[in-house]
C-alpha cells in the first residue's frame, strides 16, 4: 500500500521516507537522474547548465525536468510541506501555469524573458517559491502596484529585493498574500509581456 499524505485542495504526495517517496524521486526525471536526495529538505544537485547571454554570464537557475512532487515530498516538516502545497495551489491558480522546478530548489510558475540595460538577459519564472532552512522564499517583483500598503497588512515577514520571506503561512494573512502575488504577476506582464 502506498503511503501518501493529502494536501489542502486534494494533491496527494508520498510521505517522506516511504517507498512511494523514494519511487517518486526515482521516477522524477530522465533515466539516471534523481530529483531529490531523500534527506530532509535538500534536493540533489541538478546537472542544469547555465543559460548564456550576450554579456557572457548566464542564469544559474533554469527550468528543469525535475519532479515538483518529489521536491515537496522530500520536505521533512509536515507543516512546511503543507504550506508549500498550498503555495502551489495559489500560484497555479493565479498564474494559470503548472509548477516547474527551476534549478534544484525553486518551484516556479510560467516564465518571462528579461534584459537589463547592461545587456544581461535570460529567463526567469513569473513567480515561485523555495523551502529554505528557516523560511519560505516567495519570488515576486518588489515594486508591484500598491505593494508597500499590502506588506503592512501581511503579518510576520521580511522583504528582500525580489523575495518575500515567511516562516509559516499561519503567520501571515493569506488573502493579502494572494493580492501581493497577483499584483506581482500583473507587473511582470506589464513589464515583460
Amino acid at each position: 500500500m502506498t503511503e501518501t499524505t493529502r494536501a489542502k485542495g486534494g494533491h496527494k504526495v508520498p510521505k517522506p521516507g516511504s517507498d512511494a517517496s523514494a519511487e517518486s524521486a526515482r521516477a522524477s526525471g530522465r533515466p539516471g537522474k534523481t530529483a531529490v536526495s531523500g534527506a530532509g529538505d535538500k534536493p540533489a544537485k541538478s546537472s542544469a547548465t547555465k543559460q548564456a547571454d550576450s554579456s557572457g554570464k548566464g542564469n544559474k537557475t533554469m527550468a528543469t525536468s525535475a519532479s515538483v512532487d518529489a521536491y515537496v515530498a522530500a520536505i521533512s516538516d509536515e507543516s512546511r510541506r503543507q504550506d508549500c502545497l498550498e503555495l502551489i495551489e495559489l500560484m497555479s491558480r493565479l498564474s494559470g501555469e503548472s509548477p516547474v522546478m527551476w534549478g534544484t530548489s525553486i518551484v516556479g510558475f510560467g516564465s518571462y524573458h528579461y534584459r537589463y540595460e547592461s545587456g544581461r538577459e535570460g529567463e526567469s519564472c513569473r513567480t515561485g517559491f523555495s523551502s529554505r532552512a528557516r523560511e519560505i522564499s516567495i519570488y515576486l517583483l518588489a515594486s508591484g502596484s500598491g505593494q508597500e500598503r499590502l506588506l503592512a497588512k501581511l503579518g510576520a515577514h521580511r522583504m528582500g529585493a525580489c523575495c518575500l520571506y515567511v516562516r509559516r503561512l499561519d503567520d501571515i494573512d493569506r488573502n493579502v498574500l494572494e493580492k501581493i502575488v497577483s499584483a506581482s504577476l500583473e507587473e511582470v506582464r506589464r513589464r515583460h509581456g
